[in-house]
């Protein structure tokens, strides 16, 4: 069975994205910690690593670790704010990251498009998960894809 690991301190996001995970047919492991994260890594094989862009002890350092050990892991960004290019451009150029997508999640969407990537599926960001960020957000958007 395919798995993903679930990075974000806030239980309740964990809580609520689960059943939508698992009805998709993922092994779901959660983490509520870089540490404890680097853990699970260490003792799991995931094939989706989703981190929380607010992580305590940093999301993108575990990223950046992460992407050291294992450079075909897919992973998947998720921030509470819209993030300006050059972060964006990090993420996707640098890290590699497979999926940005922001707060608030639908828990089916979301579980739908990470259990793509669990299968291999590559996929751009969707502007459904991206807020609506007032004028100029669609030529923005354009721009970063």
């Amino acid at each position: 069975m395919r798995s993903v690991l679930l990075v974000d301190e806030d239980m309740h996001l964990r809580a609520q994205l689960k059943p939508a995970l698992v009805a998709e047919g993922l092994a779901v492991l959660e983490a509520g910690s870089a540490r404890e994260a680097s853990e699970v890594l260490r003792a799991s094989t995931v094939e989706v690593l989703v981190v929380d862009g607010l992580l305590p002890g940093t999301g993108l350092a575990l990223i950046e670790e992460v992407r050291a050990q294992d450079p075909r892991l897919r992973i998947v960004f998720v921030s509470a704010v819209l993030r300006d290019l050059a972060g964006l451009k990090k993420l996707r150029e640098e890290l590699d990251v497979s999926l940005v997508v922001y707060k608030p999640l639908d828990p089916v969407n979301f579980a739908r498009r990470i259990a793509g990537l669990a299968r291999g599926v590559s996929e751009a960001d969707s502007p459904q998960d991206a807020p609506n960020a007032g004028s100029g957000f669609a030529e923005e958007l354009a721009a970063l894809r």
